[in-house]
């Protein structure tokens, strides 16, 4: 009899773990300062769901390393000097089934892509 118990509760817990895993998995975001050299840091915010989860100071050349949740939008702001731009580092639409992220930050604008190779402009700076 409990036999016929085991095979069921075994393929659910199989089916539940994916499910958990499918909801929590992440991707890897990757923030890159190329910014003129000797520029100030530049200031980056950015919320999922309305709550900060990223609050870093980016130096030139910088490298900043994250995860976001592959079911939230994650909406950041960035300033530099006077100039300032609202951008999403991760969609679920544009970015799902990308591993990877990455977002470079130059003086002409916000850049991405999925392989370091191939950059387009997502953003530009604008100024008051």
């Amino acid at each position: 009899m409990a036999t016929n118990f085991g095979f069921p509760l075994v393929v659910a817990l199989l089916f539940s773990s994916l499910c958990i895993a499918t909801f929590v998995s992440a991707e890897v975001i990757h923030f890159i300062s190329n910014m003129p050299k000797d520029s100030p840091p530049l200031s980056i915010d950015c919320k999922a769901n309305g709550i900060y989860v990223v609050q870093h100071s980016l130096r030139v050349g910088e490298d900043y390393e994250w995860s976001a949740t592959i079911n939230d939008i994650y909406y950041c702001t960035t300033m530099w000097k006077l100039f300032f731009a609202s951008w999403h580092a991760y969609e679920p639409k544009r970015d799902v089934g990308h591993e990877t992220v990455y977002v470079k930050i130059q003086k002409e604008g916000f850049f991405l892509s999925y392989e370091k190779s191939k950059w387009t402009k997502i953003e530009y700076w604008e100024t008051e």
